[in-house]
């Protein structure tokens, strides 16, 4: 056995299976227990998700509100750095200057790094140098020793000769910057040159002479590598604090008060990075620092450009704000098992006062279902089922009168129109026949109008009343016999051949198959054939032409889709096996049908636009009436001035059984 056929056979057992279990469920009981699990339980679960998510919304803004005053008290610690770095700028200008000036005259720069010496240590500055219009560079002395400067840096240095100081957040990059080491064990530590290239707070201060002449620039730059404000913050607040730099979309952090676990690296979100990237505002978030669940708040660091070059971080344990959202959850669970237990009880107990008056109706129903009109059902109570009951039996017993009527009805109607319509025939057949005297053409041509007159009316009574013993359930047994449908369709061709040769209609009729037999009642079929070839030719177009065609399905499965096409129509709703049966179609060139008629063409009294004026609506009626009693299908497909193809089955399994 292939994998397919497998998993063919094992999701047929559980359809099996499911349909089992759906017939045996599908109680009132189960139903009312619906109804009450509906009634009580789902109010429940939706108080217990809006209050839960409201707890949890109000936890979050409460949360929010918390980290905007970190966040608040994180960003005046960093404006204050800001701030000295300005204060320190303005200060030391006038003994830069006066220190350069000296410079300039004796070309001795000794004061001068002295000076940005003590500038650079006494404020723990990450570079402290002048820089003058021929881009020479002095800088204060230390480990290394700085030779150019380039780039966006170079840029932010030369805008400052036009007179104003500019301070920014930047990131100086290695080819921004170029020093060598010297005086330091020839290299440096990873961690101590990692400070120099780093998101910076960074001053160019121009040095002005009296008349107010720019001379040179000075520079100052502070590292937010291993900054305090986090650790200032932690003991203020008690929340995380994280500073990150952002160059070129890719984040690392700068510092942090976190517990790092592991010396795992803690780096920023890609969401996060793309979000700032592109909006640069605030945003307050679930997230996690170190695999700690965190309600955090993200801040940008902006260069001057406007730039999101960095970010302030400030996070609280996410538990601290969850908890009671979870033990709202857990107690409106315990209520809810609780209604449960109690509405199975209810229900249970509702249900059995309901279903056993309604068993006595089902019963009841049965019987007359079988033709047993007349029942009666005694039930104790005042109440909707007790009235339902007497009801029920006042139905029965007219139901049971009803159908003594309509017996009578369908004798008298037999015979009051039947006999009188046969013994009308026989009068103008023995006038057509000469018995009453020789006619004129003229008396002819009327008679022969009148004749088929007649006979189409003899023909309506009989499919009315045909059509009312399907209905009625009286005519439940077929007059079953072997017969070749493809020889019953060339008789049913030769007796109606005249209506098609009045509008030069030709016929072709073809077959596919070994064995075109069927076990049927040979009588109805027929005149299931006589309909449908007269409904073609009545439609069809002069000198046009209809094709029959009968073809033997041997397989058991095989499936009949309803056809998808804008401009063709079909009756079938859904696909239907015509697996065993003999498929008759019938195709004729008329004017077709419409896509509105063909939603009622097989029910009682149906007409259709275009179509035949003078049809009664029944035939089609009669004939889908028939082909269900023998346990087939009947449907249709049409294209409007194209034609219509009509299509019946006919099982042939009971063929064998009958042999």
């Amino acid at each position: 056995m292939s994998i397919n056929d497998f998993f063919n056979n094992l999701s047929k057992k559980a359809g099996k299976l499911f349909k089992e279990y759906r017939k045996k469920t599908d109680t009132i009981t189960t139903k009312i227990l619906t109804v009450f699990i509906f009634i009580t339980i789902i109010p429940l679960m939706v108080i217990a998700v809006f209050s839960t998510s409201i707890i949890n919304q109000s936890m979050f803004e409460s949360a929010g509100k918390e980290l905007d005053i970190s966040i608040k008290l994180a960003k005046e610690k960093y404006s204050e750095k800001f701030d000295n770095l300005k204060t320190l700028a303005n200060q030391s200008s006038h003994i830069i200057l006066n220190s350069y000036e000296q410079f300039a005259l004796t070309n001795d720069k000794k004061d001068l790094v002295k000076n940005l010496t003590f500038l650079k240590e006494s404020s723990d500055l990450t570079f402290c140098f002048i820089i003058d219009k021929n881009n020479q560079i002095i800088s204060a002395e230390s480990s290394i020793k700085i030779e150019n400067i380039k780039g966006d840096l170079s840029k932010f240095v030369n805008s400052a000769f036009s007179g104003q100081t500019l301070i920014s957040n930047e990131i100086i990059k290695k080819q921004d910057i170029i020093f060598k080491v010297i005086n330091f064990d020839k290299h440096l530590k990873a961690k101590e040159y990692s400070k120099y290239y780093t998101l910076s707070i960074l001053i160019a201060k121009p040095i002005l002479d009296k008349e107010n002449n720019v001379q040179s620039i000075l520079f100052l730059s502070k590292s937010l590598r291993n900054n305090d404000i986090p650790n200032l913050l932690k003991n203020v607040t008690g929340a995380t604090i994280n500073f990150y730099q952002i160059n070129d979309k890719k984040p690392t952090l700068l510092t942090t008060n976190a517990i790092e676990k592991n010396n795992k690296k803690e780096v920023l979100n890609d969401s996060i990075v793309d979000y700032f990237s592109n909006n640069g505002e605030d945003v307050l978030l679930k997230t996690k620092i170190f695999d700690k669940k965190e309600i955090g708040k993200y801040m940008p660091i902006k260069n001057i450009n406007g730039n999101v070059i960095g970010v302030i971080y400030a996070g609280l344990d996410e538990a601290m704000f969850i908890n009671p959202g979870n033990r709202n959850i857990a107690l409106m669970a315990l209520i809810m098992v609780i209604s449960l237990f109690l509405v199975v009880i209810m229900a249970a107990i509702l249900s059995r006062a309901i279903t056993r008056p309604l068993l006595k109706l089902l019963i009841a129903a049965n019987e007359i279902s079988m033709g047993n009109l007349n029942q009666k059902i005694n039930i104790k109570g005042d109440d909707e089922i007790s009235m339902l009951a007497d009801s029920f039996t006042k139905m029965s017993s007219d139901l049971h009168q009803q159908q003594q009527m309509k017996d009578n009805f369908i004798a008298m109607l037999t015979h009051d129109l039947k006999v009188p319509m046969l013994a009308e025939n026989k009068t103008v057949n023995y006038m057509l026949e000469g018995a009453y005297g020789e006619l004129t053409p003229e008396q002819r041509e009327v008679l022969d109008i009148i004749r088929t007159t007649n006979n189409s009316s003899l023909e309506m009574v009989n499919t009315l009343l045909e059509a009312h013993r399907y209905n009625s359930g009286s005519k439940t047994i077929l007059f079953n016999s072997v017969f070749d449908l493809f020889e019953l369709s060339e008789q049913a061709i030769k007796e109606v051949k005249s209506l098609a040769d009045e509008k030069s209609i030709s016929f072709t009729l073809n077959k596919k198959g070994n064995s075109l037999n069927v076990n049927a009642d040979k009588r109805e079929i027929k005149r299931v054939l006589h309909n449908l070839i007269s409904n073609a030719i009545s439609n069809g177009i002069k000198r046009g032409s209809i094709i029959i065609e009968i073809q033997e399905i041997p397989q058991h499965k095989k499936w009949y889709k309803p056809i998808e096409s804008i401009s063709i129509y079909t009756t079938l709703k859904k696909s239907v096996n015509i697996g065993k049966t003999l498929l008759f179609s019938i195709k004729d060139d008329g004017v077709g049908i419409n896509r509105e008629d063909m939603l009622a063409l097989f029910k009682k009294f149906s007409l259709n636009k275009g179509r035949n004026p003078m049809g009664t609506g029944i035939g089609l009626y009669y004939c889908s009436l028939v082909i269900k009693q023998h346990g087939g299908h009947i449907w249709a497909e049409s294209c409007e001035n194209k034609g219509t193809t009509f299509y019946f089955t006919l099982p042939i399994n009971s063929i064998k059984e009958k042999e």
